[in-house]
């Protein structure tokens, strides 16, 4: 069987009910929808997934950033806020082995339906709550949206060029966390299967970006202190010499980083480094500045093309700097199927980001297209919770839930 049918094959059979929104909780249930799991998306009516406002649109009004976090799931929209609407939920949650929700601490017990509400009616369940903050502590009433997390780990400082401090355009520290609840979810439902117990797994992007800050952390707390993020940079990492972008006679910039003995040795010969080739990781630091004008120079003094030859000839790792366009643009990333093609219910298909381990063939199997809000809801309440069409006609009547038929796609 092909690798792809084993990865859709993985969750079969599981049952996630989705209260989440935005992106770190999203993004997760999207890779279990890629597992094979049934995702349900519970959307709050009439407005729903803020994100399907945003301005990143395809034909028809669609919008991609919502596109690319919800391929692969079967939505719903219901008033929670509802006694129908909650009854509703409960059902499905009973049936669910995995229920997430990235609610602000406390908003989901409001409304009946945290972590001992769900474990009552399914205890076995893997319950995720996903948040800026965590559950608890001083700053889990606050808005936890992902600069802010970002901005209090001390990754933003660590990005510092001497005057303003960097900040990261790709959301990260959501990815980051939504990643590391796939791995809880894994092992939560290993332990309903073993033991027939539940598990609250309680994630903060916070937590996730400390976790992974594999750099500047460790620097500071084994008591080296000096690498903290707020020297003004150059073209290269004074911390990790040598290493860094650095700009060509072309004009095009190109990644070039030489860290390891062999790397640092090779980078020393072609660019004529003299007396400082057999140097250690921290006596070069020492020579950051005069290592990395000579670099600038070297570089400046050829094309783009020429630097990327000759560095790969020797074994140093060196990259061109790519905008995202000129990425996507690139056949290479079609090849390796990290882009593809999928249903949209307006436009026929539109390209969008696989999702994970497109280039192991995981993420390639056929993708059901995100939902429209509320595309699924009779089909959920009739399938699975054995509703009459005439019962879900009058909670559609009464503002309890919300359908959206799907439209005829454009030719």
């Amino acid at each position: 069987m092909p690798f792809t049918s084993l990865f859709a094959e993985w969750l079969k059979g599981v049952q996630v009910l989705d209260f989440t929104a935005v992106l770190a909780g999203p993004h997760m249930s999207r890779v279990l929808a890629q597992a094979g799991a049934d995702v349900v998306k519970v959307e709050a009516i009439p407005v729903g997934d803020t994100t399907r406002g945003l301005p990143y649109r395809f034909t028809g009004g669609q919008s991609g950033y919502f596109k690319q976090q919800n391929l692969g799931k079967r939505g719903i929209g219901v008033n929670l806020a509802s006694e129908a609407g909650h009854r509703i939920a409960m059902q499905l949650a009973a049936q669910s082995q995995v229920v997430l929700e990235n609610f602000r601490p406390g908003v989901v017990d409001k409304l009946g339906l945290g972590y001992e509400h769900i474990r009552a009616v399914r205890p076995d369940v893997v319950y995720v709550s996903i948040s800026g903050w965590g559950q608890t502590g001083p700053f889990s009433r606050m808005t936890g949206e992902v600069r802010s997390t970002t901005s209090l780990s001390g990754l933003m400082a660590a990005d510092h060029d001497g005057e303003v401090p960097g900040w990261e355009r790709c959301s990260f520290g959501d990815t980051n966390a939504s990643i590391h609840c796939v791995a809880a979810i894994a092992a939560g439902l290993l332990k309903a299967r073993n033991t027939g117990a539940s598990t609250h797994v309680d994630f903060s992007i916070l937590e996730g970006l400390m976790a992974t800050n594999v750099l500047e952390l460790p620097e500071v707390l084994s008591g080296a202190g000096a690498i903290d993020g707020r020297e003004k940079r150059t073209s290269g990492d004074h911390a990790r010499v040598a290493s860094g972008n650095f700009v060509c006679a072309d004009g095009e910039w190109v990644y070039i980083r030489a860290v390891s003995p062999a790397a640092w040795r090779a980078l020393c010969e072609i660019v004529e480094l003299k007396g400082i080739a057999g140097l250690g990781f921290i006596e070069r630091m020492a020579h950051a500045g005069q290592v990395y004008a000579i670099i600038e120079a070297w570089c400046a003094s050829r094309g783009s093309g020429q630097v990327l030859d000759e560095l790969g000839a020797a074994g140093i790792g060196v990259a061109p700097v790519r905008s995202v366009r000129e990425a996507i643009a690139d056949p290479a990333t079609r090849e390796a199927g990290l882009v593809q093609d999928v249903p949209d219910a307006f436009a026929g298909k539109v390209p969008v980001p696989t999702g994970l381990f497109a280039s192991t063939a995981f993420g390639r199997a056929p993708q059901r297209p995100e939902p429209l809000h509320g595309q699924h809801t009779r089909e959920v309440l009739t399938g699975l919770l054995g509703y009459s069409d005439a019962a879900v006609d009058e909670l559609v009547a009464a503002g309890v839930v919300q359908e959206h038929p799907l439209p005829a796609v454009a030719p």
